[in-house]
């Protein structure tokens, strides 16, 4: 995982850069994938979130505890999970998908602001 402050020009100052991933999140999105997934897709897939998933509370614990943890007040660059720092997968280090990402999802950011 590189250093994101290449990305948000924040080098040099005291904001920290960290990533997670807060798990499988039981939620009602399921319901809009009715166009894209057949009906037995979705209904499999709305069986293994109630059986596997966690519920909004429990999936807001690592943003939180990422968020307000005193211990990380000065941690940066680092991933985590179920409220405790892992290593990312490989394809996290892969600079050129990262870049790609980024402007990407900077080109759809300015577009949402534009037609706002």
């Amino acid at each position: 995982m590189k250093d994101y402050f290449c990305f948000l020009g924040v080098s040099g100052t005291d904001v920290t850069v960290n990533s997670l991933h807060p798990g499988i999140i039981e939620t009602d999105l399921w319901q809009h994938f009715h166009t894209i997934i057949t009906p037995i897709g979705v209904l499999a897939g709305i069986a293994l979130f109630k059986m596997f998933g966690k519920t909004p509370l429990q999936g807001a614990q690592t943003t939180i505890y990422a968020a307000v943890e005193p211990s990380l007040q000065s941690v940066t660059n680092k991933y985590f999970s179920d409220c405790r720092e892992v290593t990312p997968s490989q394809q996290t280090f892969d600079e050129t998908a990262a870049k790609r990402l980024w402007d990407i999802s900077e080109r759809i950011t300015q577009d949402g602001i534009n037609q706002s």
